[in-house]
């Protein structure tokens, strides 16, 4: 007879049939393959293996370095008769979890700040619904927008570390802004004339229709 385990001892023993042991195996290899190539940002990859898929497969790229500063999002609105930007208050539009970064506006821009349709639809929304601008002349209406970021450093000392308050765009004013989308030159101007006053013809940073990006 053969020799067989010795009593007491554990045997561990394979489960269910050869043929699905060896898709597993098949699929646990397919796996690390996709993710090893979407590390080293294989090309092609996106449009071999679905969506679904990828996004599971991901999990080595989502903290690839460390953070170097705070993002922060911020948006600026044309005032009409002023002729200038001002910053807009964006939880006059986004109300909700408006006192801490988990803002509608901030993820908003998180997620789609490289995707036109969406900050062209969020312009439109801005200038459709923010409130006039009250100003030491008068209240005044924007006519476009402009959306941007803002790097501010890390504190050096964990120390220094404090909760998430908004302050306004003039106290960084060596902070450097990243410009996501601006309303072009054209369509604050028809903005503007339709509520009668003058658009930015000569507003800082802008440059003829090429002005959304």
């Amino acid at each position: 007879m053969p020799d067989g385990p010795a009593r007491g001892e554990a045997v561990a023993r394979n489960l269910g049939p050869a043929p699905l042991r060896a898709v597993l195996v098949a699929l646990a290899l397919a796996y690390f393959a996709i993710l090893i190539a979407d590390h080293v940002r294989a090309r092609g990859l996106r449009s071999v293996v679905p969506g679904p898929i990828l996004f599971f497969a991901q999990i080595a790229d989502l903290f690839p370095d460390a953070s170097s500063g705070v993002i922060e999002y911020r948006a600026e609105g044309w005032l009409c008769a002023q002729q200038r930007f001002v910053e807009l208050d964006m939880s006059k539009l986004f109300p909700m979890l408006a006192g801490n970064k988990e803002n509608r506006f901030y993820r908003l821009m998180h997620f789609y700040r490289q995707t036109p349709a969406v900050l062209q639809a969020l312009d439109k929304y801005c200038v459709s619904h923010y409130p006039a601008v009250a100003t030491e002349a008068g209240p005044d209406r924007i006519g476009g927008v402009r959306f941007m970021s803002l790097i501010l450093p890390l504190p050096k000392d964990p120390s220094e570390v404090v909760r998430y308050s908004r302050k306004p765009l003039d106290e960084y004013p060596d902070v450097p802004h990243h410009l996501w989308y601006r309303s072009s030159t054209r369509r604050a101007d028809e903005r503007c004339s339709e509520a009668g006053m003058p658009g930015p013809e000569a507003a800082p940073g802008q440059t003829g229709e090429a002005g959304e990006r």
